[in-house]
């Protein structure tokens, strides 16, 4: 197993929210969302807390069982809300949650999840194929919100007040039918994972990616993914994370990429499997 990684965080006086795990055939990455009760999540133990006990149980279980990774999902959502439902609102939309993405070989074939928006990539020979789950983006009411953001700089108050109405609206479309899905306080979320399992044969590569690696392709539109695969394998994921941020100081009031912040937690892995 050949892995090479990098992560940078968005802020250097805040904690990096993604987290990414690996063991024997398996990498597991988790990027957060939420906040502490001061900011009305419900939670006192916040999102570092969360995505740190759900990786661990995650991990545990895809080395030590052959289940289906939504399986094994469910089953640790489950178990990080038992260890905090006496002490916190769990029902609120806003308790910590998270993003997730699984890679697990199994002999000749691969089994892979992704939950919201982290980004698989699937590289065979000259071909790369791309796995996310884009439910979020393809909501009309939040696609209209953002648009409106658009015009507003970044780290102005009035790009500030709309970036929090557009959180606001965006909770009440979490882990509800029709809207998106994350891993939260309810199991029944990875049954909505986009999940398969492929034939390990001819997989020259598979990277890992929070969205704020994927941001490249996603919103600064710099490269295809083919060329990210190429990117990674040639340079490294630390080549990638250096890119993402350039591009975001380049432009540090999101007038060429409107966005909802300056910089966001970057991760990147990148698995030859063979």
């Amino acid at each position: 197993m050949n892995i090479t990684s990098a992560t940078l965080a968005a802020r250097s006086d805040a904690p990096n929210l993604d987290l990414l795990l690996t063991g024997p055939d398996v990498v597991v990455l988790l990027d957060g969302a939420g906040g502490p009760s001061a900011e009305g999540s419900g939670c006192l133990h916040g999102v570092h807390w969360y995505v740190r006990q759900l990786g661990s149980r995650l991990l545990s279980a895809l080395l030590t069982t052959e289940q289906p990774p939504a399986e094994l999902l469910a089953r640790a959502i489950e178990a990080v809300a038992d260890l905090h439902r006496s002490s916190c609102d769990l029902r609120n939309p806003a308790t910590p949650s998270s993003t997730v993405a699984i890679v697990r070989r199994r002999e000749d074939v691969l089994d892979y999840l992704t939950l919201h928006d982290s980004t698989i990539l699937l590289t065979r020979h000259d071909r790369t194929r791309a796995v996310s789950d884009r439910r979020l983006h393809g909501i009309p009411e939040l696609r209209h919100r953002r648009e409106q953001m658009s015009h507003l700089p970044l780290g102005g108050n009035l790009h500030a007040v709309a970036r929090r109405a557009y959180i606001a609206h965006e909770l009440t479309y979490r882990n509800t039918p029709g809207g998106y899905w994350v891993a939260g306080a309810d199991p029944r979320s990875a049954a909505e994972a986009v999940s398969a399992t492929v034939t390990a044969k001819g997989l020259r590569a598979v990277s890992l990616l929070s969205d704020g690696a994927g941001d490249y392709v996603d919103v600064y539109r710099l490269a295809d993914w083919p060329q990210v695969a190429g990117l990674l394998e040639r340079d490294g994921p630390a080549r990638l994370v250096q890119l993402v941020r350039a591009a975001e100081r380049g432009d540090p009031s999101g007038r060429v990429w409107p966005r909802l912040k300056t910089h966001d937690d970057a991760t990147a892995a990148h698995w030859s499997p063979t």
